[in-house]
């Protein structure tokens, strides 16, 4: 019986080509997951924003005893006209109003009273088609109820 030694030196363009092809077929697979990822990331940092400056406020005014406001402004969030936190500035915020609809929350405002309760509202954060909504307990000014869509 005749035996030819195999030259094992490489591999072919076969295994090559189907060793990428496999590799893409997970990048491809694994990019829509990535994306809302770092959609929900960036509207977790904006959620985490809103709660670090409220509980700022909520402080201050118990600390002070007086009242305290945290204004909305684009891309921005005040505590009685001193810039305290940022979040994107491609982000919609919008809160509840009276009439329980949602409007831009860009000139509205959120009290925080020296008795430590919070005037109770709801905010949503809008990134694309992706969004998460937040409504605050009036006793402590933290979230009481989260909803969102990624």
């Amino acid at each position: 019986m005749i035996s030819r030694a195999r030259n094992n030196r490489g591999y072919t363009l076969l295994e090559v080509s189907l060793a990428m092809s496999i590799g893409l077929l997970i990048v491809v697979a694994a990019a829509p997951t990535l994306g809302s990822w770092t959609t929900e990331r960036k509207l977790r940092n904006a959620t985490d924003a809103i709660l670090e400056v409220a509980a700022k406020a909520r402080l201050e005014a118990k600390r002070q005893g007086k009242l305290f406001y945290i204004n909305f402004d684009k891309g921005q969030l005040q505590i009685n006209g001193s810039k305290q936190g940022l979040f994107a500035r491609d982000m919609k915020l919008l809160i509840k109003n009276n009439a329980n609809e949602w409007e831009l929350a860009r000139g509205k405002s959120w009290a925080f009273y020296p008795d430590g309760l919070v005037e109770p509202i709801a905010l949503r954060l809008e990134h694309g088609s992706a969004w998460i909504e937040i409504e605050f307990d009036i006793l402590t000014g933290i979230v009481a109820k989260e909803r969102f869509s990624l």
